[in-house]
């Protein structure tokens, strides 16, 4: 803003913070005081991060911020004057699930926000405030069922129905990737007559 002050002269002066000025109309024996108030800009800051650790990928924002990022990437948007931004990841499938969006802006009354459903952050950004807003990603998962028999050389197909599903031969697997992490089921059709399921182990190794 540019505000002026010349009391009640009949030649009042007038300031314009679009053109960054002040025109001082002085009359005999006047003081006329322009006062320019500058609003400090502030910064957006949008954080990846994944589960597990240690897991490669990128992601790809749009909006303000703008840019793809990788897995504990950063992208920064400096000297954005005070207002409402909005940054939006785009669908990280079928490698990733975006599980959740969180935004610390401290103890602002324009509290910003995320939404992991339309994958978006709203910064609601004072001035001079830096507002932080991380995108929370999971890795999908893999599932494999193996086929085995308990004696070497000996032929034979089994049928499983769920997730995996699918016919095996003996020795064989089946594998489905990017699975949302969850619970799902496999179940094997009755072998009988040419045999019998004795055991069933799983790995959940990593």
């Amino acid at each position: 803003a540019v505000r002026c002050d010349d009391g009640d002269s009949t030649t009042a002066s007038s300031g314009d913070p679009q053109t960054r000025t002040a025109v001082f109309n002085l009359d005999a024996g006047e003081t006329v005081t322009c006062i320019f108030t500058n609003t400090q800009r502030g910064a957006a800051v949008v954080v990846s991060q994944s589960v597990p650790e240690g897991v490669t990928g990128s992601f790809l924002y749009t909006g303000v911020p703008t840019g793809t990022v990788p897995v504990d990437g950063t992208l920064v948007v400096a000297n954005l004057p005070p207002g409402t931004y909005t940054t939006t990841e785009a669908d990280p499938a079928p490698a990733f699930d975006l599980i959740d969006v969180r935004c610390d802006d401290g103890g602002s009354a324009t509290v910003s926000r995320g939404d992991a459903t339309t994958r978006s952050a709203i910064f609601n950004i004072d001035p001079g405030e830096m507002v932080t807003c991380t995108f929370l990603n999971a890795r999908r998962g893999t599932l494999i069922v193996v086929a085995e028999v308990d004696s070497q050389g000996v032929e034979g197909t089994f049928q499983y129905t769920g997730v995996p599903s699918g016919t095996l031969s003996a020795g064989g697997t089946l594998v489905v990737s990017d699975l949302s992490p969850g619970t799902y089921t496999t179940t094997e059709v009755d072998p009988a007559p040419d045999f019998e399921l004795t055991d069933v182990t799983c790995d959940d190794e990593g």
